[in-house]
């Protein structure tokens, strides 16, 4: 007997480290040494922000904890902010981090906005919610060239359930970075989640349409048009996405049970069993 597989209550997460990487790269521009070093905040308590540096800084150094501050270079102010930020858990870090965040800004025109989008999630961790807000929305304003000040401001809004704001800062953030299929399909969950599957659908396939090279909005929308019951529609946004993406096991796993469901268990035994060897590959 074929099993099927427990599918997850938020399984519009799965493919979230796939879409974050696609929004990194499309942003990044260069070779993939100078692409910056993203960390996105994780574990019990925090809000999901992703904080971004500068590529190729070095680890912090006892020595320049103790460098003289007149002295110090952006870079080294840099170290000193991810150290302070990330790492270290003495009372006032957040406090520390932010000082080298307005350093940077004040002395550095071109990483200003950045230093200052990570200083905003520091204001956020803090507690600090409507000043970190109101620093976000003046970047925003200022038509920062960072992504990740729009991506940082549309999780504090999903955090605080004002999907209003949400969906007004994923709209800025396609206006603003056209090439990254993240808002797009941020935009098409919220509209699945709130049963507009016609809206839906109409963002994920300008998601497709960007030609990003991800399998996640083809997943959606077979995922999307099994949820109406248009299983033949579903099927060949499956089979396309399995096709041109065939890594992506979640697709083959999903398929598999919408074939079961169908009774199509022939079918659903082959498709499943490719899955299931893509995962054993990637584990080994």
């Amino acid at each position: 007997m074929i099993p099927y597989y427990k599918r997850s209550k938020k399984k519009f997460l799965i493919g979230c480290s796939l879409l974050l990487c696609s929004m990194c790269i499309a942003c990044a521009g260069g070779s993939i040494k100078d692409m910056p070093e993203d960390v996105r905040l994780q574990g019990a308590g925090q809000i999901p922000f992703i904080l971004r540096y500068p590529a190729g800084l070095p680890d912090i150094s006892d020595e320049l904890l103790l460098e003289d501050q007149q002295l110090m270079t952006v870079e080294n102010r840099w170290v000193l902010a991810r150290y302070y930020h990330l790492q270290d858990t003495t009372d006032g870090h957040f406090r520390r981090a932010i000082q080298q965040y307005e350093c940077i800004a004040s002395s550095e025109k071109n990483e200003r906005m950045l230093s200052l989008t990570n200083k905003a999630c520091a204001l956020s961790q803090m507690g600090k919610y409507r000043e970190s807000e109101q620093l976000f929305q003046a970047l925003v304003e200022e038509g920062s060239s960072v992504i990740t000040t729009y991506y940082n401001l549309h999780i504090l809004y999903r955090v605080g359930e004002r999907q209003d704001d949400e969906k007004m800062v994923l709209a800025v953030m396609h206006d603003r970075f056209p090439e990254s299929i993240y808002p797009l399909v941020e935009l098409g969950n919220i509209y699945s989640d709130k049963e507009d599957f016609d809206r839906a659908g109409t963002f994920y396939v300008k998601a497709v349409n960007t030609g990003s090279g991800n399998p996640v909005p083809l997943y959606k929308l077979a995922l999307l048009k099994e949820r109406v019951e248009k299983y033949e529609d579903a099927s060949i946004y499956y089979e396309r996405c399995i096709r041109e993406y065939p890594y992506f096991h979640p697709a083959y796993l999903d398929y598999s049970n919408m074939l079961l469901s169908l009774g199509e268990k022939e079918k659903a035994a082959v498709v499943l069993n490719k899955g299931m060897k893509i995962i054993e590959k990637g584990n080994k």
